[in-house]
């Protein structure tokens, strides 16, 4: 939304909504795509220092990010927009503190996809790999908790019943597909925080008469994968919504008017 001191004057502030996050894409892109490009700037554009702190290296070691068979774009550097991102983020008047925080939270994410897990008891429970332990400590630095805290979250899960907690013990294949939700979770809860964090920063205080704004909606396209999931249909589903909703106030009420009023016009057929 475009905020105007009034109906006449200059643009003032905005502020933004985010309504719908991809999250699927983290952990899952068809063939030829990527993820979220952060996760690719990070690994090109931070300093050997930094990604060292963080470690990170290639994108390809990466399993979340791997398997597409894209890593790089044509036409597009992602060292430079790394850069790019950095100085909207001085624009924004974000701390360094705030940046290193996002970077590490963006990072343990990226060392979540690294975590697997071995089936013990007939695959009614699993442990984390022995390859996976030291991933499962550096994702607790970055996250800034205890390692044995989130071995615990990831191959277990209690149940209150009665006022009772119950443990259970997870197999193989509902550890990993939690181990999916969690990243999903830490990286939407991120992102929300930014467009909270922006909207702060484009903020104005003091400033009366804000009675004129514009709307602006970015929606998604309406995608059909080789594999769908719930997510996805949600997603279009939701982009239907919008669609039918653009499709009756631009062209269905509009239409209705010209007809109460014998206004003379030419129909628009769309699908």
């Amino acid at each position: 939304r475009v905020l105007f001191r009034s109906v006449a004057s200059r643009i003032v502030s905005c502020d933004i909504k985010n309504y719908l996050l991809e999250s699927s894409r983290l952990v899952f892109q068809s063939e030829g795509e990527r993820s979220f490009h952060i996760f690719y700037q990070l690994c090109a554009g931070l300093s050997l220092e930094k990604r060292q702190v963080l470690h990170l290296d290639r994108p390809g070691t990466f399993e979340y990010i791997n398997k597409s068979g894209c890593i790089s774009i044509d036409g597009m550097d992602d060292a430079k927009e790394f850069e790019d991102v950095l100085t909207a983020m001085n624009n924004l008047a974000f701390t360094e503190s705030e940046r290193n925080n996002i970077f590490s939270v963006t990072a343990a994410v990226l060392h979540i996809g690294n975590i697997f897990f071995d089936p013990i008891d007939v695959g009614s429970s699993c442990k984390i790999t022995s390859n996976s332990s030291g991933v499962v400590q550096i994702v607790a630095k970055l996250l800034g908790v205890k390692a044995e805290v989130l071995t615990k979250v990831l191959t277990e899960r209690d149940i209150k019943l009665r006022g009772e907690t119950m443990t259970v013990q997870l197999s193989a294949e509902k550890a990993a597909n939690g181990r999916d939700a969690l990243a999903k979770k830490v990286y939407s809860l991120m992102f929300n925080w930014i467009v909270k964090r922006i909207n702060t920063s484009m903020s104005i205080k003091g400033v009366d008469n804000l009675h004129a704004s514009v709307g602006i909606l970015d929606i998604f396209g309406f995608e059909i994968f080789e594999a769908n999931s719930f997510e996805q249909l949600c997603i279009n589903y939701c982009n239907e919504k919008l669609q039918q909703h653009f499709n009756a106030h631009t062209f269905k009420s509009e239409e209705a008017l010209y007809v109460s009023e014998g206004v003379p016009f030419e129909h628009i057929d769309y699908k």
